[in-house]
């Protein structure tokens, strides 16, 4: 019972960390479209 245990919180901890990453992606998409339409770069931001 303590192994499952122990396996479900490692399980659980690597799913939020992928959820931590994916999260970082979409921060940083945004940050460089904020960017490109701050500059009027309306080719760049339409890349996103």
């Amino acid at each position: 019972m303590k192994s499952l245990l122990l396996f479900i919180s490692f399980w659980l901890c690597g799913i939020a960390q992928g959820q931590t990453n994916q999260e970082l992606a979409i921060k940083d998409l945004l940050a460089a479209q904020t960017l490109a339409w701050n500059q009027g770069d309306l080719e760049a931001f339409m890349e996103g």
